[in-house]
């Protein structure tokens, strides 16, 4: 039986601005002979792009949260329920945010870290493939209820959220919610969510090794080899151990798709 072609996805005009910008920017950064300066100016330019939204979304929405309209992020510091899952990330986020460890951390904070992947990667070594998505495990980067690297965190992490962070709470230490799943504003996620997938899709149409990576085991293979950023621009899978088990969304494999064929049609 013939499957129709679903067609393009569709999605609201400003979100798709943002899609469109994402993929602009992406493309143009890996044209041609790409360094690891201009990934990085990438991934900054990406990570400056979808946080001004975000805060002025979340700005919006506790104002109107103040006058009895919806309701507001209740996320503050020390709130960390939503960081004992596994987080996936694109290999830029990863070699940025270990190049920002490298930075700042000493060497006592960079092996402490390790030792937390470490107890990460054991903690869900007995699961395997997707399942691995089901149980908690504590991110490498939290200390103390807080994340140690929240100034170059990957873009989900930036857009993740919840308006009732009891809820949280529970779930994380109870694993179940009492009242539904947890409440979000979605267009937060949504819009962190297109600014990597214009860079994922951008790493897919150009052949670079571009699944997701889970961003626990990934940091730690990072952290491991200095020059895993050169590596991975020459073509090797180097992050190939920490690929994540979820995979690509539908919509967004339809996305690659799509922009194959609009450049083998040009």
């Amino acid at each position: 039986m013939n499957v129709p072609d679903p067609g393009p996805i569709q999605l609201p005009p400003r979100l798709q601005g943002m899609l469109d910008s994402s993929r602009a920017l992406s493309d143009r950064a890996t044209e041609g002979v790409t360094t690891p300066e201009r990934i990085n100016g990438l991934l900054r330019k990406l990570e400056s792009y979808a946080s001004r939204e975000i805060d002025r979304l979340e700005h919006e929405v506790g104002e109107a949260a103040a006058k009895g309209k919806g309701k507001a992020v209740a996320c503050s510091m020390g709130c960390h329920w939503c960081c004992h899952q596994v987080v996936a990330a694109t290999i830029p986020e990863v070699l940025l945010l270990a190049q920002w460890i490298r930075e700042n951390f000493d060497p006592g904070q960079i092996d402490a870290l390790k030792s937390r992947c470490a107890a990460y990667a054991q903690t869900l070594a007995e699961y395997p493939g997707v399942e691995r998505v089901l149980h908690s495990a504590t991110c490498p980067m939290l200390v103390d209820g807080l994340c140690t690297a929240h100034a170059a965190r990957p873009l989900i992490c930036r857009g993740y959220n919840s308006t009732d962070a009891n809820v949280c709470k529970r779930f994380l230490f109870e694993g179940k919610h009492d009242s539904g799943p947890v409440p979000t504003l979605p267009e937060l996620i949504q819009t962190a969510g297109v600014v990597r997938w214009g860079l994922h899709l951008m790493l897919r149409v150009r052949g670079m090794p571009g699944d997701l990576v889970e961003l626990g085991l990934a940091i730690a293979i990072a952290l491991e080899n200095p020059d895993a950023t050169e590596r991975w621009l020459g073509g090797e899978d180097v992050f190939a151990g920490a690929r994540s088990p979820a995979p690509p969304a539908p919509q967004f494999e339809r996305l690659v798709r799509d922009e194959i064929r609009y450049r083998n049609a040009r």
